[in-house]
């Protein structure tokens, strides 16, 4: 999966550089994300269970682009037991029942850890250039 998971940010980042895609604002989108494929559990209780103890996905400071008949998604985690985030990479068609996970900043490679961190910090900061080129439309009129 490393070597899918290197080549898959590094895509998205030559894409994102290219303005090929349009991230957009979790909070701000009507797509919702669905399950991960990987996740088996069924039991509506053990869910719960284990959704109470997980960290829950940031909306805020979580992101998603569409591509072709599907979408790929940047999801911020916050733990507020330990003040800590980490962040995940992934993928669901629109026909699909499910999504995947390909990439996590809690994984042991050190690589797909920074590049998926690099990935993170192009979006948000592109995500600031609508304000600056308000501004300045606003200045310039």
């Amino acid at each position: 999966m490393t070597e899918t998971s290197i080549s898959f940010i590094e895509k998205i980042i030559e894409k994102t550089k290219q303005n090929e895609l349009r991230w957009i604002r979790y909070e701000q989108g009507n797509v919702e994300l669905k399950p991960d494929k990987n996740n088996s559990l069924t039991n509506t209780a053990l869910v719960a269970m284990r959704s109470a103890l997980e960290p829950t996905p940031n909306k805020k400071s979580s992101f998603y682009a569409e591509y072709k008949d599907g979408f790929i998604f940047l999801i911020f985690y916050s733990d507020p037991i330990t003040h800590s985030g980490r962040i995940t990479l992934r993928a669901q068609t629109k026909s699909g029942d499910h999504s995947k996970q390909y990439a996590s900043t809690s994984g042991d490679d050190k690589d797909v850890v920074s590049q998926l961190k690099r990935l993170y910090n192009i979006i948000d900061a592109s995500s600031d250039d609508d304000i600056d080129s308000f501004v300045n439309d606003f200045i310039k009129n």
